[in-house]
């Protein structure tokens, strides 16, 4: 609610709090990329892979799946009762030849 009060504070005629930090994210990402930075994403996003403003962000900037690329593409749910992967490390391209290992713990114990 916090976040809806603020965008209707700045004119925002029907505030989409969600696809506003998406968007935000996205723009701190490519302003960090113009200083050539690498990025590491690693995101509790509630949202998997089909989610269109997760799509827009991860096609914008460029980044790839970093777990997917260590693991495969079948990666398992992350919360409990749940079907989805959910929970998310992206990163710049030329990170994954730096990763060794990757893994899902236990839920609520991280990533």
């Amino acid at each position: 609610m916090q976040q809806k009060r603020i965008l209707t504070l700045r004119g925002e005629d029907k505030p989409k709090p969600r696809k506003q930090v998406f968007a935000d994210l996205t723009e701190q990402i490519k302003e960090w990329q113009k200083d050539n930075s690498e990025i590491v994403l690693c995101l509790d996003a509630n949202a998997d892979l089909l989610d269109t403003e997760f799509q827009d962000l991860i096609r914008k900037t460029d980044l790839i799946d970093l777990m997917s690329k260590q693991l495969g593409a079948d990666l398992p749910e992350t919360y409990v009762r749940g079907k989805k992967t959910i929970d998310h490390i992206f990163g710049s391209p030329r990170l994954e030849d730096s990763i060794e290992h990757a893994g899902y713990l236990a839920f609520n114990d991280g990533i």
